[in-house]
């Protein structure tokens, strides 16, 4: 990565392409530059006073994946019918040479 500051901007590039260029701040401490479009579709809640606004997020139903609950046990057991089919085939292939 390239950092470059170069018309007022703040250039990021990678191997020659530029990725992004960013306003750069007016001079002072605690400036912030804030582009719209980094917070479109952000659901914002109401901020406390004084506060800092709290994203809110709420999943919808067809978000949820459906995941299967499984003891290790069944993860054991599939191990070992693996493992015995793996010493099942050597020994085969050890009676036919």
């Amino acid at each position: 990565m390239l950092l470059q500051e170069a018309d007022g901007q703040l250039h990021i590039r990678r191997g020659g392409e530029r990725l992004t260029a960013h306003l750069l701040c007016t001079p002072g401490a605690h400036q912030v530059v804030t582009i719209a479009a980094h917070h479109e579709s952000i659901p914002l809640g109401a901020c406390e006073k004084g506060g800092k606004a709290r994203i809110i997020l709420r999943p919808r139903a067809m978000d949820i994946p459906v995941v299967e609950v499984r003891s290790l046990l069944a993860y054991e057991l599939a191990y070992e019918r693996k493992e015995n089919a793996v010493k099942e085939a050597r020994e085969s292939e050890a009676l036919h040479e």
